[in-house]
This record gives C-alpha cells, structure tokens and sequence, in this order.
C-alpha cells in the first residue's frame, strides 16, 4: 500500500532534518560535504513529495494495474 502524499512528505522532511544534523554534527570543517548532503536532503524531500511527476508515465502505470 503506497503511502498518502501528505504522509510521504512528512518522512521526506523528516529526513531531510536528519540528515541536516548528520551533517552539522560531522567533525571538521568540511564544508563541501556539509553542502553535498544538504543538497541530497533537498533532492529527497523533492523526489518524494514530488514522485508522480517525476514517474516517466503515470497514465500507463494506471491502465496497467
């Protein structure tokens, strides 16, 4: 059962925080890699808030089932 679309954002943005304190808590000052998973968190929250639009073709996955 897929989740509802509110629903799977909340995860997306719960995600999205943690991976942002994953990234704060990192020792050292690599700021590139901080960067790289704050754009990951972003992409995810996208990809999964978003997933229909980014599904090739919705319309033939419906006729399908």
């Amino acid at each position: 059962r897929a989740a509802q679309p509110g629903r799977a954002a909340l995860h997306a943005r719960r995600a999205a925080r943690a991976l942002a304190r994953l990234a704060a808590a990192q020792p050292g000052r690599d700021a590139e890699l901080k960067r790289l998973m704050a754009a990951f968190a972003d992409v995810y929250v996208l990809l999964h808030t978003h997933a229909a639009y980014f599904t090739p073709a919705p319309e033939a996955l419906r006729r399908a089932q």
